[in-house]
């Protein structure tokens, strides 16, 4: 708008940085679901949206509505009734090593990440 020669997004060191943080996080998701069940864990991954309402209304200044409350309130809620109301079931623990040779050390696994990074530098 003002004339100025804007970057592109991929070349701005923060948002590669937030890229990188956000990878971290969602492989932790990941590696979660092998302690956990889904039902535990999809929920737990909602409690990214109220960071995302901090950042928006901190750092972006957005205004913070009350339905933006309202919203967090029910989140949390949701969250807390959700672990709260599992049981003591057994939980199988993954050995890492099976994780490597089994899973990511397969044909496919090896393909799958060989496409996704050529879509991502390409």
């Amino acid at each position: 708008a003002l004339g100025e020669n804007r970057l592109p997004y991929w070349k701005i060191p923060l948002w590669c940085v937030g890229m990188a943080i956000n990878a971290v996080g969602e492989l932790g998701n990941l590696v979660a679901y092998g302690y956990a069940e889904a039902t535990v864990i999809t929920p737990i991954g909602a409690v990214g949206v109220i960071f995302s309402v901090v950042i928006a209304t901190f750092i972006l200044k957005e205004p913070f509505k009350r339905l933006h409350g309202y919203g967090i309130i029910c989140i949390v809620a949701g969250v807390v009734l959700i672990v709260y109301s599992k049981g003591n079931e057994k939980v199988i623990e993954p050995d890492v090593r099976e994780f490597l040779d089994h899973y990511l050390g397969t044909s496919q696994s090896m393909i799958y990440c060989l496409v996704i990074l050529l879509m991502t530098w390409g």
